[in-house]
């Protein structure tokens, strides 16, 4: 498809196709090296870089650093080593759905009210910018710190269970309260 761009405001868009081609075939997945789609697919991620830049294909290249939001960081790959797709991927486990660790990147600080418990302040509701949500579990704090020769750091997190479900993480560092993430 074309990029196009558009003078003034637009209220609907007419789509029309001139010719469509059946399902002559069955469609496999885009990085499965026994299907005959790796044309296609050393194609689209040429596109990608064409239309992006090559800083758009990356990989993840993980550290021991024990602050997660600073254990990844990501490495330029060329366009054939991104077609190859990824490698060593786990086999999904037919036990049943597992929820996925969704990163704010960077942490979002956030308004926290904790009570006291023992030897640490405890969230018992926090605020975002979709209004207050109220924990009704709430697991730590996992203390984390270190940085003995980069900036010292010192962190608690919480791994906690707000009133409609969902799960989400936590920390305080600094005197300060930060969403790390949420389970998805």
């Amino acid at each position: 498809l074309e990029r196009i761009v558009l003078p003034d405001a637009v209220v609907g868009v007419e789509l029309r196709i001139d010719r469509v081609t059946g399902n002559d075939g069955a469609q496999g997945d885009l990085f499965d090296r026994g299907f005959a789609s790796a044309g296609a697919v050393v194609e689209a991620v040429a596109d990608l870089a064409d239309d992006q830049g090559d800083a758009v294909l990356v990989k993840p290249r993980n550290s021991a650093h024990p602050l997660l939001d600073l254990r990844t960081s990501w490495l330029p790959v060329s366009p054939g080593e991104a077609a190859r797709g990824p490698i060593g991927m786990p086999a999904a486990n037919a036990a049943g759905p597992h929820l996925t660790l969704q990163l704010v990147t960077p942490p979002r600080e956030i308004a926290v009210e904790t009570e006291r418990r023992r030897d640490h302040e405890r969230p018992i509701r926090y605020r975002d910018d979709r209004g207050w949500h109220g924990l009704v579990e709430t697991a730590g704090p996992e203390r984390v710190s270190g940085g003995t020769w980069e900036s010292p750091f010192a962190r608690e997190y919480f791994r906690c269970v707000r009133e409609d479900g969902v799960l989400v993480w936590l920390y305080r560092g600094g005197g300060d309260w930060y969403m790390q993430g949420w389970w998805d």
